[in-house]
């Protein structure tokens, strides 16, 4: 049996321009399609966002940088200049497939750049005034997650994926998770981001106020700690390197951009070896075993280092 998956996704592109032609196509900056992963002639479906419109059309290159969202024929009519529309392409998968497909989720700025690529996101900080969100180096970015339907679709998506689903514990529905990120932006503790590698999205990152977490009754934190749970949504990624490059970006900078005395915290299961090896290779010292309600976790803790730490080059 074959499923049908959602393998590309633009979101909130603006149309920059119509044209006339034969066409029924769709211009798009070639930048933005790599990201997504679409090619000439994959079938795709326009969404107007506006007026609550779908058609089925194709994509075509634009110039690269060139921010060009140009529609042509049919998609001209229902997609004029100035409309925000989603593009998304579907692929047909076996059921191993399906199991672990991440679909290509690509979200833009207001100019049509692939959000992330042109800069990072300014610091957002909590309510206590401390910076949570961070800017990485390139080719590293952060964007915190909205309270809407398309984040907590991907959110729980990747949620479900039973990589993520098994370390996790959060493998719930998109409208449970719709409602996660309400909550987590009203309170102002607690900050959801997707992380993007070259402008492509490649994860999930919680930075939390330790003190103010659940479970800070079993940890030893100080009130500037900062902690971190942190999922790659693609699980062919796992033992490539990429995991502990992300944890010593996002580390580095919260303990840069932070205030002094700060450190970062981490719990994994203490029985998941990879992610053990993935906060130490990122600078992190296993401090503690520590037993919370459903698991052991191990206390992995990362401080600020003298540059004539040997361990700090």
């Amino acid at each position: 049996m074959l499923r049908s998956r959602v393998h590309s996704l633009i979101h909130r592109a603006t149309v920059t321009a119509t044209g006339e032609g034969p066409l029924d196509a769709v211009l798009v900056d070639a930048d933005v399609l790599a990201a997504a992963d679409l090619q000439v002639g994959d079938r795709t479906t326009l969404t107007v966002v506006d007026a609550g419109i779908q058609l089925e059309t194709y994509v075509l290159p634009a110039p690269p940088d060139s921010g060009t969202v140009q529609t042509f024929g049919a998609a001209a009519a229902v997609a004029p200049q100035g409309s925000r529309i989603v593009l998304t392409s579907h692929a047909l998968l076996d059921e191993e497939q399906a199991a672990v497909h991440t679909p290509h989720m690509v979200f833009l700025t207001p100019d049509n750049r692939v959000h992330g690529a042109g800069g990072p996101v300014p610091p957002q900080q909590d309510r206590a005034g401390s910076t949570l969100v961070p800017r990485l180096p390139e080719p590293w970015a952060l964007r915190v997650a909205e309270a809407d339907p398309v984040d907590a679709l991907t959110i729980s998506q990747w949620m479900n994926a039973p990589h993520i689903a098994h370390a996790w514990g959060r493998a719930w529905p998109a409208g449970v998770w719709l409602q996660e990120l309400a909550r987590q932006r009203a309170l102002g503790v607690s900050w959801p981001c997707f992380v993007s590698h070259r402008g492509a999205l490649v994860g999930y990152i919680e930075i939390y106020r330790v003190v103010e977490d659940p479970y800070a009754g079993y940890i030893d934190a100080g009130p500037e700690d900062v902690g971190v749970h942190i999922a790659l949504a693609n699980p062919e990624e796992r033992g490539r390197g990429r995991g502990p490059a992300l944890l010593r970006a996002v580390s580095d900078a919260l303990l840069d951009e932070g205030p002094r005395g700060r450190r970062v915290l981490a719990e994994p299961n203490a029985t998941n070896a990879p992610a053990l090896r993935a906060f130490e290779k990122a600078g992190f010292t296993r401090r503690a075993y520590v037993p919370i309600p459903q698991k052991t976790t191990a206390l992995m803790v990362k401080e600020h280092r003298s540059p004539s730490d040997p361990a700090a080059r």
